[in-house]
């Protein structure tokens, strides 16, 4: 066997991950952000406001976070904080060291049961959406958290990275698509007479997702959407399909 015939023979199929491609494609970009001063920021916060006042340590520079998800500026919110504080203090420890399913503490039961009264909803809090995807898409594909079965699951091509990564995962459990950038035809057409599972790109950041940010749920197709974060979009289920739409005036 030649070299290049061992290569091949462990090279793997690359049909939902293709990390050379990946590498190749994002490095110049990454580097050009290096470059320009754009990456490993060191910053202080001499204000409090960890959104709108940072501060570069090394050169003084004062400038705005733009890209902040903390839409609410709750991160920094004092009432927030002296929360954090006094339950720290009550608490005596940061975590018990322990995965939540076997041992949690009251705290965090007692924030689960208040959110879910303020928001009328089970809540299931997590450190991040790539921690909450990664734990609930391949179960969704394979049928065990909505009714009807494994889900065909619809990944938009430019949805969010946390739910890219997990499509090898979910393969495993059901058939993966991919459609194009907010291909609503595509999407039809999978939903006409198959249960899926759409993931929608991230509406944060392009603000005209045509897709929902909340999880909903279509019983005329059995089709669920999904994204990576939930903003201020109405959704509308109509004849031809999901139909959302960014409303500011919605809460």
């Amino acid at each position: 066997m030649t070299s290049t015939e061992e290569h091949q023979s462990v090279v793997g199929p690359h049909r939902y991950r293709h990390a050379e491609k990946m590498i190749r494609t994002a490095n110049p970009v990454w580097q050009a952000a290096a470059d320009h001063g754009l990456t490993g920021i060191r910053v202080d916060t001499p204000s409090g406001d960890s959104n709108n006042r940072l501060v570069d340590r090394a050169t003084g520079h004062e400038f705005v976070n733009m890209c902040s998800c903390a839409y609410l500026g709750l991160n920094h919110h004092p009432a927030v904080i002296e929360g954090a504080v006094s339950a720290l203090r009550e608490a005596g420890t940061t975590w018990l060291v322990t995965s939540t399913t076997r041992i949690r503490h009251q705290l965090l039961a007692r924030l689960e049961e208040e959110l879910g009264e303020l928001f009328g909803a089970q809540i299931l809090p997590g450190t991040t959406c790539s921690a909450l995807t990664a734990g609930i898409l391949p179960l969704i594909a394979s049928g065990h958290l909505a009714p009807g079965g494994p889900r065909v699951m619809v990944f938009d091509r430019h949805c969010h990275f946390c739910m890219s990564y997990v499509k090898p995962i979910c393969a495993e459990e059901s058939l993966v698509l991919t459609c194009d950038h907010n291909d609503l035809n595509y999407l039809e057409d999978v939903c006409g007479g198959t249960p899926a599972w759409p993931t929608s790109p991230t509406a944060r950041i392009r603000w005209a997702a045509p897709l929902p940010s909340t999880v909903c749920w279509n019983s005329r197709t059995g089709t669920v959407c999904s994204s990576s974060s939930t903003t201020r979009t109405r959704c509308r289920w109509s004849a031809s399909g999901v139909r959302a739409s960014y409303d500011p005036d919605w809460p």
